[in-house]
């Protein structure tokens, strides 16, 4: 009997060991793709994860525009790294507010995609746009004037599995920084500002375990009672 309890133990020491080792490698991935610009300004372009729009007289083709960018992530990190950081990055929204003459701008979509050791989340978000026209703003108030990005609520919790083990995914939303305060984030003129989409995992028990554990249990009670009654 005792051989048998030291196999069931090793078996499923070997067991969990290769689920760890599954566990231990993966990517996160995102990656985002502006359409459907609102507005009436003839000036807007898209290149994917950039849009931008508005011109003046600058010759600086980097400050000629004002623009958004979401800046994805592409790292290789194990689910343990991930809940040692607590909440981290799935993503970066950028804004631009250069001094334009042309700004009906009023908003665009993202396609957003993001994946985590395999498990795949695909929505559209709209993003809303208050665009100041730097220049009758600052003959009115003797100064630049702050443009508005209304950043789209992003909030989900779900269960995904990796390498057999089962973790709750929460997607906060945007972290909170000096520009980026109740969905709003606020820019200066020829300033740049972001907001980090942010998540967090947590292990949970996994029921095949939890039943794994229930079963070796209940077979070490039985060899004791047989033991028992001799």
């Amino acid at each position: 009997m005792k051989n048998i309890l030291y196999k069931l133990v090793v078996i499923t020491g070997l067991a969990f060991g290769l689920i760890s080792f599954n566990a231990n490698a993966g990517l996160i991935t995102s990656s985002g793709s502006w359409y459907d610009p609102q507005g009436s300004s003839s000036s807007i372009n898209i290149d994917d994860d950039l849009i931008y729009w508005g011109w003046n007289k600058n010759e600086d083709p980097d400050k000629k525009h004002s623009a958004w960018w979401f800046e994805g992530v592409d790292k290789d990190i194990t689910p343990e790294k991930i809940m040692d950081r607590g909440w981290f990055k799935i993503g970066k929204f950028h804004h631009w507010n250069n001094p334009i003459y042309d700004g009906h701008f009023t908003g665009a979509y993202l396609d957003l995609d993001l994946s985590i050791h395999g498990y795949d989340i695909s929505t559209s978000l709209y993003f809303g746009h208050e665009e100041t026209l730097n220049y009758p703003c600052k003959k009115e108030t003797g100064k630049g004037c702050p443009d508005y990005v209304t950043l789209p609520y992003v909030a989900s919790v779900d269960t995904i599995t990796i390498g057999g083990m089962v973790y709750e995914l929460t997607i906060k939303g945007y972290s909170h920084s000096e520009n980026y305060k109740d969905g709003v984030l606020t820019t200066p003129e020829k300033g740049h500002s972001y907001a980090k989409l942010v998540a967090h995992l947590h292990k949970v028990p996994e029921p095949s375990i939890i039943a794994l554990f229930g079963i070796g249990l209940l077979g070490l009670g039985f060899a004791s009672r047989r033991k028992a009654n001799g």
